[in-house]
């Protein structure tokens, strides 16, 4: 048995005296296609969905109760309320370092008991089909160039501070933000603008055919036009899990 430990909704697992099991099985999201029988014709006609589908990642511990700490039925019940939660967070673990899933976990955890002193216990966590690389995910300045090393477009959340009439650049595409009062924000990866989550700006808002800026693989040029005091964003590089 190898000690690993992972994050979850703020704290690790070896705070409740779990370490990761092995051997340890990855699961990787499937494709989201539908295969459509056409009478007549040898095999099946591929339609895709242009998405990849959520995936449940199980993670086996093994928990042993250190000596005269709580019972395993109790250490149970903190683990429980450890995992619950009705959103996505993020979970991270040694063994993809630099790199972390988006999940929840909807089925509660299952604890098998050895003796007063051992348990088994297995999370199902449900995780989103793109690994968000750490780098990615902290408030940085804009760049005129940037290059994205991962193998697909990431979906950055962009803040601009400034007011009026502004224009986003990204690699010679042109994203018009119009009546800006303050701030905005532009979410690629959700598709939404905002000024807050409760406050939507989409009708300023005027982008080619309706897509939102995203870093294509390799070198990405953006620029931004307009009277502005701050300009940054969350890259959210990424990769397939």
């Amino acid at each position: 048995m190898a000690i690993s430990r992972i994050g979850f909704n703020g704290h690790t697992s070896d705070e409740f005296h779990l370490a990761i099991s092995y051997p340890f099985e990855f699961v990787h999201p499937e494709s989201d296609i539908t295969a459509v029988s056409v009478p007549g014709v040898n095999g099946d006609t591929i339609q895709s969905n242009m998405r990849y589908k959520n995936f449940v990642q199980p993670v086996t511990f093994v928990l042993h109760r250190p000596f005269q700490s709580p019972t395993l039925q109790s250490i149970g019940r903190e683990i429980r309320n450890w995992v619950a939660g009705d959103d996505y967070s993020p979970l991270t673990a040694d063994l993809i370092s630099g790199y972390e899933w988006e999940a929840h976990v909807s089925a509660a955890p299952t604890m098998t008991i050895t003796n007063n002193m051992w348990a088994q216990v297995i999370v199902q966590f449900d995780c989103k089909p793109f690994l968000k690389r750490l780098d990615g995910q902290q408030w940085q300045s804009v760049p005129a160039q940037v290059n994205n090393t991962e193998q697909w477009s990431a979906e950055p959340l962009w803040h601009i501070k400034g007011t009026g009439n502004l224009t986003l650049t990204v690699n010679g595409l042109a994203y018009q933000l119009n009546g800006i009062d303050d701030e905005i924000y532009v979410d690629s990866e959700r598709a939404l603008v905002y000024k807050t989550l409760t406050d939507s700006r989409a009708g300023l808002a005027i982008f080619p055919d309706n897509d939102f800026p995203v870093l294509t693989p390799g070198n990405n040029t953006i620029s931004l036009t307009g009277s502005y005091t701050g300009f940054e964003y969350q890259p959210n590089w990424r990769c397939l899990a």
